[in-house]
């Protein structure tokens, strides 16, 4: 393996610490513009998960998941020596499985941003690892919240604990959609995220600007966000996530495996369950 993408001492305690590291040039050229080529054919099919996401003006920001089962650039990054042995290292020599695969494509001039968030719906270890396919500056990168992957919570908007109030965005909703929790138990499963003057008044906040091939890995219950400032150019990301094996569906996520079913990805999931199947391949 690449030196690149070797976790060292150090970037395991950052990781640990901080719940984000960064990876200068993980990836190859070559690599990156086989992701390329399998978004461009992506963003040319229907498919259940497919989201155009726009805020006030301006194009779209455009997102899809669970597309190694149609688009074969996916699957054989996805499943590369390079990229189990970068997923293998999240993971201690235990048994580990893919999660999911998923992109987003800003185009020039748009300014839809991803509020903060972070990834609830899986009860275990669970790792992203964000490949950056254009150049990200420090006002578009992906930003975290130093150390919040430790605070114990379950995040979610201010606005989704306000009954009858809308989301702010088209993207809070869309964050919002598989995390549903009935008013009765709303206040024991999830917690507001502070406001962005108190994260940035209270916390440490990361953020690294990327190019083509540099590789972000972060702890999934890590605070983050994907900010946009500088607007005049493409922005494109590809994810990978793996979970710990023997990781669960948490129990507040009905509308996830809801959609999972709905798409016909063919998985006998419900919730609490010991995350299995064709489409969660294991390794060791």
């Amino acid at each position: 393996m690449a030196d690149s993408m070797k976790i060292d001492i150090n970037l395991c305690e950052s990781l640990c610490r901080d719940g984000a590291i960064v990876l200068p040039d993980a990836f190859t050229g070559e690599s990156v513009s086989t992701l390329y080529r399998g978004i461009s054919r992506d963003l040319e099919l229907i498919s259940p998960f497919k989201a155009m996401i726009h805020n006030s003006s301006g194009p779209g920001m455009t997102t899809n998941i669970w597309r190694t089962t149609e688009i074969e650039e996916f699957n054989s990054l996805c499943n590369s020596p390079e990229m189990i042995d970068l997923a293998r290292q999240l993971f201690n020599g235990k048994s580990f499985r893919f999660l999911q695969d998923t992109w987003f494509l800003r185009p020039a001039g748009c300014e839809v941003s991803i509020p903060w968030h972070h990834d609830n719906i899986i009860e275990g270890d669970h790792y992203s690892i964000w490949i950056s396919l254009t150049n990200h500056s420090p006002g578009d990168s992906l930003s975290f919240v130093a150390g919040s992957h430790c605070d114990g919570e379950n995040y979610m908007p201010q606005s989704y604990f306000v009954e009858g109030l809308e989301a702010s965005s088209e993207v809070e909703e869309y964050y919002q959609r598989y995390n549903r929790a009935s008013p009765s138990n709303l206040s024991t499963v999830f917690t507001p995220i502070p406001s962005d003057q108190e994260l940035l008044a209270t916390r440490k906040i990361l953020s690294w600007p990327t190019k083509p091939g540099d590789c972000i890995i972060f702890n999934s219950r890590c605070l983050h966000s994907l900010p946009s400032h500088d607007t005049a150019q493409e922005r494109v990301g590809f994810v990978t996530r793996w979970i710990l094996d023997g990781s669960r569906i948490a129990s507040h996520a009905h509308d996830t495996v809801k959609a999972i079913h709905d798409a016909g990805l063919g998985q006998d999931l419900s919730v609490q369950d010991v995350i299995h199947g064709e489409l969660f391949r294991r390794y060791s």
